[in-house]
């Protein structure tokens, strides 16, 4: 029987986690894309609109996320549903704000959130101790073992980001609820599918981002073809 010896090497949980809350603090001390309490410059041409301040522009030059636009052009269409986006005006909505945070006022809801994640898989009790020479089935079940082991750390880190989000999120909403009205800069990709940029409340985040924002010109849905756009 031919045997094989194995190694990996696998961070901690616990430095995961370290390692994605210096991400965070990383990305706090830079250029960070926010809602906007006024109406975003319309874009006139592929480089001239979005953000006000020289400084979010210099980070974000382009309504081509990541790459110059073809030629310095962009269809006229296609500027026209960028503005019409940009121009929406959205509001905080209060109501789902005060609920979060009187159930945090209770609950750690990070806490809730990250400690929502199954078991770290045990190892086998047929995999023989570390230095020891295996068969061929343990060392199959090994790789299996640590493959369920991967997904576990990435799982765990990812509920551990969605924690930070969601903490950031409430923060941000509680900051923008007396503003009756805020805007997204909106940009698009080379494929010209639309980004509204916003780190944490945004109308195409995560449930609970998108949750925290409503209309803020709200008009009846009083017809069939207004349920259909709705």
């Amino acid at each position: 029987t031919q045997v094989m010896k194995v190694s990996s090497v696998f961070l901690s949980t616990e430095v995961l986690i370290l390692v994605d809350k210096l991400t965070d603090i990383v990305c706090a001390a830079g250029v960070i894309a926010a809602p906007m309490v006024c109406e975003p410059a319309p874009w006139t041409t592929p480089y001239n609109g979005g953000f006000l301040t020289e400084e979010m522009r210099r980070q974000y030059p382009s309504i081509i996320l990541s790459q110059p636009a073809v030629n310095n052009t962009i269809p006229e269409r296609v500027l026209r549903a960028v503005n019409a986006i940009q121009s929406t005006a959205w509001r905080v909505n209060t109501k789902l704000l005060d609920s979060l945070l009187a159930i945090r006022s209770t609950v750690n809801l990070t806490s809730l959130v990250a400690a929502a994640i199954y078991p770290k898989p045990e190892r086998p009790a047929t995999i023989p101790a570390k230095g020891v020479e295996m068969t061929e089935s343990q060392i199959r079940e090994l790789i299996i073992w640590k493959r369920e082991v991967a997904a576990w750390y990435t799982d765990t880190l990812q509920h551990q980001r969605t924690s930070s989000k969601l903490s950031l999120m409430l923060g941000d909403a509680a900051k923008y609820r007396e503003y009756p009205a805020i805007y997204f800069a909106t940009f698009v990709d080379s494929r010209y599918r639309v980004y509204t940029m916003s780190r944490s409340i945004n109308p195409q985040g995560m449930d609970v981002a998108k949750a925290l924002l409503e209309f803020a010109e709200g008009a009846p849905i009083d017809s069939p073809e207004a349920a259909r756009w709705f």
